[in-house]
């Protein structure tokens, strides 16, 4: 609102001597104020006027030579976007002022009705709401840009989030293969070394307390020969050298049977297939853990196995119809191998993906994991310079 003494340009649209010369007789009558009055006899020459700037306030008729009713305040307000506007009507046009100030004008008021106070009051209000309101749209530019930029860095955060993701899902694998060479071509070849020798050794023991000793011992490395086995498969399965994630799934129906006698129902629909290795790794893993808790909490000994494919994503669901659990109080825990459900769940969000699990006492458990079927390609490393 202008202080005291502080002249108030106006802009007074306004066809009729008589009605503008009553309006400057109004505005004499406000103490303490200055008004400046300018005027423009048609709608074009306001316009012209309004985008000149300089002005403080519009007062307009709706009837003019140019234009008439509700196209008159219509084209003011698209001109005037910043400027309060205030329509000065007949008595016969109140609805219509009404519907003007429904459409954006601050107010209005009726010819021959007004006093300087109601003057005044309408002028000052008008300013102070037309100022709020721009403050208003000010800070709502402003909170948009910043809600544009933070959505901009969370996206970004996202993708970086995703490529740390992919290293992660590479080097996981990388770790994986070596620590399945190692086993199968350092560990396991000096465990059939000592067993050849064991063998020698047996053969030329005649004394029985002897012998038993080294049959014992014979036992002990055939145990220890399997589990490096079984850690190899586990480690690194040879099926995810097969760019085929069906094959993998069979494998794993199958080794799932002869392992922990669980019949797995396999539903895989055609063409739900990844080509990343490190998504099939990824799945073959996370399916492997969801059937583990079926072995380990269902109480049954069947499941079935869907996958499907839904545009650049692949869902892969185990249902059974076991003993089910309350998900509010707990979820079912992990096999102790560090690719648990809280670790898939963690590694889903970093990948853009979900792990979801519905499940009720006595009514059986369906967990769902949705995964890219494509990881973002990680930053390539920077070679250093020799």
């Amino acid at each position: 609102m202008s202080e005291a003494h502080v002249s108030i340009r106006i802009l007074a649209v306004e066809d009729s001597d008589g009605d503008l010369e009553l309006l400057r007789y109004t505005l004499r009558q406000v103490r303490g104020e200055h008004f400046e009055l300018v005027n423009a006899k048609t709608l074009s020459a306001g316009l012209e006027a309004i985008n000149a700037g300089a002005l403080d306030l519009v007062m307009l008729d709706l009837n003019l030579p140019d234009s008439h009713g509700i196209e008159t305040i219509q084209h003011a307000l698209a001109a005037a976007d910043t400027l309060p506007v205030i329509v000065f009507t007949g008595v016969e046009d109140e609805n219509l002022g009404v519907e003007a100030v429904r459409l954006g004008a601050q107010d209005y008021l009726v010819k021959g009705e007004s006093n300087g106070w109601t003057m005044w009051r309408a002028i000052h209000y008008a300013v102070e709401r037309k100022q709020a309101a721009e403050r208003l749209r000010a800070l709502n530019e402003t909170l948009e840009q910043r809600v544009a930029e933070r959505t901009n860095e969370v996206r970004q955060r996202g993708r970086l989030l995703q490529v740390a993701a992919a290293e992660l899902a590479q080097a996981e694998q990388r770790e994986r293969g070596r620590l399945a060479m190692g086993l199968h071509d350092h560990l396991q070849q000096l465990l059939v070394g000592l067993k050849l020798r064991l063998r020698v050794a047996q053969s030329r023991a005649s004394d029985p307390a002897v012998k038993e000793p080294l049959e014992k011992m014979d036992g002990l490395l055939d145990e220890s020969l399997e589990a490096t086995r079984n850690l190899v498969v586990d480690l690194s399965p040879p099926i995810l050298r097969q760019a085929d994630l069906a094959a993998a799934m069979n494998w794993l129906a199958d080794w799932m049977r002869d392992k922990h006698e669980l019949k797995v129902n396999l539903l895989i629909e055609e063409g739900a297939d990844v080509q990343s290795a490190e998504v099939r790794a990824f799945l073959l893993h996370s399916i492997r853990e969801l059937l583990f808790n079926v072995v380990k909490h269902a109480g049954v000994n069947t499941a079935t196995l869907e996958i499907q494919r839904h545009d650049e994503q692949v869902w892969a669901r185990v249902v059974d119809q076991g003993a089910g659990y309350d998900t509010r109080q707990r979820r079912p825990s992990s096999n102790g191998t560090g690719f648990g459900l809280s670790s898939i769940h963690d590694r889903l969000e970093l990948m853009g993906g979900c792990l979801e699990i519905e499940s009720a006492p006595g009514r059986g458990t369906r967990m769902t994991i949705v995964v890219p079927v494509h990881l973002p390609a990680p930053a390539p490393q920077e070679v250093p310079q020799s």
